[in-house]
């Protein structure tokens, strides 16, 4: 049953919230963090489980990540473009890799699952069913208590005024719900989170109303055996709510972060957050998470759970004074109080200074790229405590983006020098994501295969840097 616009403002009257017109003449359309018809490049995947056991990830000082694989392809059909990978561990110890495919005979929703040794449990699946003259794009994935995951993703017409969100549940047998749309109007942001008991919820950012006022925030809930549950409101306003995520914390409640902008009515732009039960009810409270610079277009703000109970803000924002842009990562404490300031995750020497050349275009003329430019951060927590961050930037020695990782240990210190997650690749990479799998982590991201780009992951025993 497709949750329609005048459905939505039903649900919502109760909660007394009132139109109100986005004062962001950028963001009008169907979509994305700036005005595209996207969250941001970045597909986020949340809700995966802590890593298990203690691990062997503790007191590395290293530079190079123990892999258990050299980096693999995920795609087993190279026609066309694979895009925007997402990352979601599985209660079994394995995980699920889902993306989408850009071909001019068609596009589609992919996953393939992998087993907890890293081997493929089969070949990729369709997720979606294919709609003559719909386009699908950016899917994103979370594994379920008791086996199986689900992935949404957004469809739009071929000339983006009719916007949809689907969502698909893969049950542990493999077999597949039917594909549930919802209409939307107006929309920048959307995510998934586990429930206790194999129920799931997804977070949705959107209006109710045609003429795209009153937006908002809201967690739709559905039970193990799909049926809709309920729609709760997150966040509402003259705001534009950006970067829901969604996650699992250490002591079985969920943490549903995002960040919001009210620059429209002469404030800034912050992090966000509410805790809710394990069972997906919000707790009335929304928590500060510090302001940001509000880089949406570059990056999603993504949330980790730590093994104490505590959590990480991960995001990419314009360092002060500069046009350069750098990852950061906010610790808080499991009630919600930040832990110190936001730690840099890579001091990046300028690469333009090392004689690797690189200029981009826009209105202005032809420029030397800002540096250090880190895009796409992900975070995921590790066995010992600590947590890992991957990011895109471009690369010390040649042109293009490529991936790096650097691991910390729970109070925020760096285990190492950032490396690069495949340093045997010389073809450029991006938009990786990064989820705790095991005693480990397993790292994805999109590179270059023999058509046109792939899906490539690797799998890593373990967090330290040694």
């Amino acid at each position: 049953m497709a949750l329609t616009a005048s459905g939505l403002a039903r649900r919502l009257a109760r909660w007394g919230v009132q139109a109100a017109i986005v004062g962001l003449a950028a963001c009008g359309g169907g979509g994305g963090d700036s005005g595209t018809p996207a969250d941001s490049p970045s597909s986020t995947t949340s809700g995966s489980p802590l890593p298990s056991g203690t691990g062997p990830m503790g007191g590395g000082t290293g530079e190079t990540p123990v892999a258990m694989s050299a980096a693999f392809q995920v795609n087993t059909s190279a026609a066309g473009a694979q895009l925007s990978p997402a990352l979601a561990a599985l209660s079994d110890g394995g995980f699920v890799i889902a993306w989408h495919r850009d071909d001019p005979q068609g596009n589609g929703i992919f996953a393939r699952r992998f087993a907890a040794d890293g081997s493929p449990t089969g070949d990729e699946i369709r997720i979606d069913e294919p709609v003559t003259g719909r386009v699908v794009e950016t899917a994103k994935v979370v594994g379920l208590d008791g086996g199986g995951y689900v992935v949404t993703w957004r469809s739009h017409s071929p000339d983006f005024d009719q916007w949809a969100v689907a969502i698909r549940h893969v049950r542990a047998d493999g077999s597949l719900s039917a594909v549930r749309e919802d209409v939307v109007t107006f929309f920048h942001t959307y995510d998934l989170v586990s429930l206790a008991g194999g129920g799931y919820g997804r977070l949705l950012q959107g209006s109710p109303n045609p003429d795209n006022s009153g937006v908002v925030l809201v967690l739709d809930r559905f039970g193990a055996d799909d049926t809709f549950i309920d729609t709760q409101l997150v966040d509402s306003g003259q705001v534009l709510q950006t970067s829901a995520f969604g996650t699992v914390l250490a002591d079985g409640r969920r943490l549903v972060s995002w960040a919001r902008s009210d620059v429209a009515q002469g404030g800034g732009v912050g992090l966000f957050f509410q805790f809710m039960s394990a069972g997906g009810t919000l707790d009335p409270v929304t928590h500060p998470g510090g302001e940001v610079s509000g880089t949406f277009n570059a990056s999603a703000y993504q949330s980790a759970a730590l093994r104490d109970g505590s959590f990480v803000i991960v995001g990419t924002d314009l360092l002060a004074g500069t046009s350069n842009q750098a990852a950061l990562v906010q610790r808080f404490g499991a009630d919600g109080t930040l832990i110190g300031s936001r730690i840099r995750v890579d001091d990046e020497a300028d690469v333009a200074a090392l004689g690797t050349p690189c200029t981009f275009a826009d209105q202005g003329g032809v420029h030397p790229c800002p540096f250090p430019m880190q895009t796409n951060a992900t975070v995921a927590g590790t066995a010992d405590g600590g947590f890992v961050v991957a990011w895109d930037t471009q690369d010390r020695q040649r042109p293009g983006n490529f991936v790096y990782l650097r691991t910390f240990d729970a109070q925020g210190n760096p285990l190492g020098v950032p490396a690069r997650a495949d340093a045997a690749n010389a073809t450029p990479e991006s938009m990786p994501e990064v989820r705790g799998v095991g005693q480990g982590f397993v790292v994805t991201w999109m590179g270059q295969d023999a058509d046109q780009s792939g899906i490539f992951a690797r799998d890593f025993s373990g967090g330290t840097l040694q």
